[in-house]
């Protein structure tokens, strides 16, 4: 299971990078929240991004459509 998830992840991020400029996708594993493991694929140029308590990016409803869209038929393209 742990192999094929980090297959799936290593897709996305690649989705991911190809959609948004970056020059990483950072990858965190959390569950402090919830009773379960979240994997955030997070677009960064350094590791400050990083961090949960920052104030996150502010995008509209339109925007983050669009990049869904973007990660979507990138990662599509890919298989």
């Amino acid at each position: 299971e742990y192999t094929r998830l980090m297959h799936f992840i290593k897709e996305v991020s690649h989705a991911i990078k190809s959609a948004i400029p970056c020059k990483r996708i950072g990858t965190m594993i959390a569950g402090f929240d919830i009773p379960h493991a979240h994997i955030h694929l997070l677009p960064i140029n350094n590791s400050s991004v990083l961090n949960f308590n920052s104030t996150p990016l502010k995008l509209t409803e339109e925007r983050m459509k669009e990049i869904a869209t973007l990660i979507s038929k990138n990662y599509i393209a890919t298989q």
